[in-house]
């Protein structure tokens, strides 16, 4: 709580390892959240799926847009 450090969350939709519902929590306690996206995936097959590699290519371009952003780039 409290971290100025940018944080993307990527929740598998149909995960029932860690369900969706589970991030409500984790999404109110990040402090500085850049990014969210849900994936029509399970706990297993997230990776293989393409919105996975695309919702992880934007987390990564709004991460690093914050951090430049902070450290005054």
């Amino acid at each position: 709580r409290g971290s100025p450090v940018p944080t993307a969350l990527v929740v598998a939709e149909r995960d029932t390892i860690v369900p969706a519902r589970r991030s409500r929590a984790l999404r109110q306690a990040v402090g500085n959240l850049v990014f969210e996206a849900t994936v029509d995936a399970g706990h297993n097959d997230l990776y293989g799926r393409s919105a996975f590699a695309a919702a992880m290519r934007e987390a990564l371009a709004r991460i690093e847009a914050a951090a430049g952003q902070a450290s005054g780039r």
